[in-house]
């Protein structure tokens, strides 16, 4: 008992020396947000390139076929670039939730006929722990996670003298994983190099267009640093009761021949060692 005793202590005060603290959860594959939770109604852009409207654009409402952030590469959403009069080319997402992200990804270019060679070579991507919205309009705090400036033309958009083109798209993989609420991609207007062709259509001079704009990452994870309670169960005090220690009750019993010999009768309250058994030759 003394040994199990000596353990158990021993096991305590190991075991409070240490802190333990919850890391960070990231999934060793990183989702496309803006795929995977239908961030189209919490998109905007600076333009509107189809009919010339400039502003804090929605793209769920005003802009057709839109899939700047999913997964579909069949048509394009045309922003005014070097006429745009907005002080930047841009498009914002509120992202919904908390992520950490590590990547993004752009396919430019427009299946519209009227804007040809519509892409942007340069280009910043910007992340913000607040939430962009039609309030605000972007006037939040951004900080730069990333630039491209061999920025290209999705193979199979409307092309006509680009030389930039690829069937990979645009890649800027982060120096860090950042926590990001909002996201921003904004055009160098000067870089923005769509030409346009015939139509009724305005701003196809200088457009930029997006197929497809994803953001990868996983949802952010909250750290814990507190140590959480240590509960360390102590063996129960054992108590050995001597015989010296007994409440002895003495009785004479006289023999049927007539001896009065005395014949000791001992008690002792053996549940007191709070084991629950007892022993006949009063040992704990």
């Amino acid at each position: 008992m003394r040994k199990l005793l000596s353990i158990v202590l021993s096991l305590s005060l190991v075991l409070g020396g240490f802190a333990f603290t919850a890391s960070k959860s990231v999934s060793a594959a990183d989702e496309n947000i803006l795929n995977t939770h239908n961030r189209a109604n919490y998109t905007w852009m600076t333009s509107n390139a189809n009919n010339g409207n400039e502003g804090f654009c929605g793209v769920g409402s005003g802009f057709g076929a839109i899939n700047a952030v999913n997964e579909n590469l069949t048509n394009g959403n045309n922003i005014l670039g070097t006429t745009a009069t907005t002080d930047e080319v841009a498009i914002y997402v509120n992202l919904g939730n908390d992520y950490d992200i590590t990547s993004m990804k752009l396919y430019q270019g427009s299946t519209n006929a009227n804007y040809t060679d519509s892409y942007c070579k340069n280009f910043s991507f910007y992340y913000s722990t607040e939430v962009v919205n039609s309030t605000n309009k972007g006037a939040i705090t951004w900080a730069k996670a990333g630039e491209c400036t061999t920025g290209t033309i999705y193979s199979t958009a409307k092309i006509k003298n680009a030389v930039d083109v690829s069937d990979t798209g645009d890649t800027i993989t982060f120096d860090d994983t950042y926590t990001a609420r909002s996201i921003k991609v904004v055009f160098d207007k000067d870089s923005c190099m769509g030409t346009g062709t015939s139509g009724n259509n305005t701003g196809t001079v200088g457009t930029t267009s997006i197929l497809s704009l994803r953001v990868y990452g996983s949802e952010h994870q909250e750290e814990s640093t507190e140590a959480p309670t240590q509960t360390t169960t102590q063996a129960p005090t054992q108590t050995t009761t001597s015989a010296q220690e007994s409440t002895t009750e003495v009785e004479t019993i006289i023999n049927s021949d007539g001896d009065n010999t005395l014949y000791g009768s001992g008690t002792t309250n053996l549940t007191q060692t709070g084991y629950g058994y007892a022993s006949s030759n009063d040992r704990a």
